[in-house]
């Protein structure tokens, strides 16, 4: 029966050290400081009622361990009055495995209770033994995991708040305002972590839809300047186009006579009004209200640009026309003479003055096409009798 009685208090020794250890680790005494109001920040709501309930369980693993201690106290007490004259056994068998240690059961609300309903049970030493086992993992699971919830809910209110800074950064800079839900706890979160727990999903959403909903004016705001800079670039082409005109134009009136009739160029009051519309798109391009109508006009305004730049393209084919038949004729000329040159037969004097004639009609100025393409055809037609 000795060894028995020495079996239980290293039983219990182990019991009182795993306590003593859990109780003192931080993050326990952290939360029942919390509790208790002694430290800085205070438990409320469901946070308060979580932690309440781990530390009662704590509690209660220390009175029902205090209750056994002093059962195997008593029976060792009685033990070493063991004598001749006086046999303790039954008391101490009584003891050790009688129904005699009262504790707690888990609480049931009153709501959920019976009639017979009893907070109360009377356990064997071996029966208290498991049921602290089974309350002793309870109470250090709920632990950490409160202690594991605090620490990811300040983590995730973190990159929250970062994330609703950069986005009120992003408003300010697009010049639009969105109202940015997150929570009314999100200052408050560590005084009821579990709450803001809930509420962290609903607040990611949120941020999301903001974020996305930003995403989309700034790559608005993206394309509309990019749009911008290619109606500028458009323009410049158009100039160009204009200029290249101008001087084909200017060569054809000095050419050639008759001056032949050539399309003219888009107007200047047409670049003008194109140069102000630009103007007004950059000024307007400041103002975020205003974004999808302005996207509207810049797209109008480039569709205008494109369609003058068409049409001068066009304009410049056309007027060019005079110029590349003359090249043509000149070409036609060159070859035809290079072939007379080859041909061996009696120079004669009508050919001569005929090619001299040619090149005056094609390369002084003025030129008349007509005559210079009925000269050039009697050349060909002379070569080819020739042959």
């Amino acid at each position: 029966m000795n060894n028995e009685i020495i079996e239980w208090k290293n039983k219990l020794e182990l019991i009182n050290k795993n306590l003593i250890e859990l109780s003192n680790v931080d993050f326990v005494k952290k939360i029942r400081n919390n509790m208790t109001g002694l430290n800085a920040i205070t438990y409320t709501g469901k946070t308060y009622s979580y932690g309440k309930e781990c530390i009662d369980l704590l509690d209660k693993l220390w009175n029902d361990y205090r209750l056994m201690d002093e059962t195997v106290q008593s029976a060792d007490e009685l033990y070493k009055k063991q004598g001749v004259f006086k046999d303790y056994s039954p008391e101490i068998n009584k003891l050790l495995h009688g129904s005699i240690i009262t504790v707690f059961k888990n609480n049931v609300p009153l709501e959920k209770r019976d009639l017979t309903y009893d907070s109360q049970i009377s356990l064997t030493m071996e029966q208290a033994q498991e049921l602290m086992i089974d309350q002793f993992s309870q109470a250090r699971d709920k632990l950490i995991l409160l202690r594991d919830v605090e620490k990811s809910v300040e983590n995730s209110i973190s990159i929250i708040k970062k994330e609703s800074d950069e986005l009120n950064k992003l408003q300010i800079s697009l010049g639009q305002k969105i109202n940015i839900e997150v929570f009314e706890q999100i200052n408050t979160f560590k005084n009821d972590p579990l709450l803001a727990m809930e509420c962290l999903s609903d607040a990611k959403k949120n941020l999301s839809v903001v974020r996305s909903k930003l995403q989309k004016i700034n790559n608005l705001k993206i394309n509309i300047k990019q749009k911008i800079e290619d109606a500028k670039t458009k323009l410049e082409k158009l100039k160009s186009l204009i200029g290249k005109q101008d001087k084909i134009c200017s060569e054809i009136q000095v050419t050639f006579l008759p001056i032949p009739i050539f399309v003219n160029s888009v107007a200047p009051e047409v670049v003008i009004s194109y140069e102000n519309w630009i103007k007004y798109l950059d000024e307007a391009y400041a103002d975020a209200s205003v974004l999808s109508s302005l996207n509207v006009g810049v797209q109008k305004c480039l569709e205008a640009i494109d369609k003058s730049i068409k049409e001068e393209e066009i304009h410049c084919e056309k007027n060019r026309e005079y110029l590349t038949e003359l090249e043509e004729l000149q070409g036609r000329f060159r070859a035809y003479r290079a072939k007379y040159q080859s041909l061996v037969f009696t120079a004669s004097t009508d050919i001569a003055i005929l090619i001299e004639t040619i090149k005056n009609a094609l390369y002084s100025k003025p030129v008349d096409l007509s005559i210079a393409s009925k000269l050039v055809r009697s050349f060909e037609l002379i070569l080819s009798n020739k042959n």
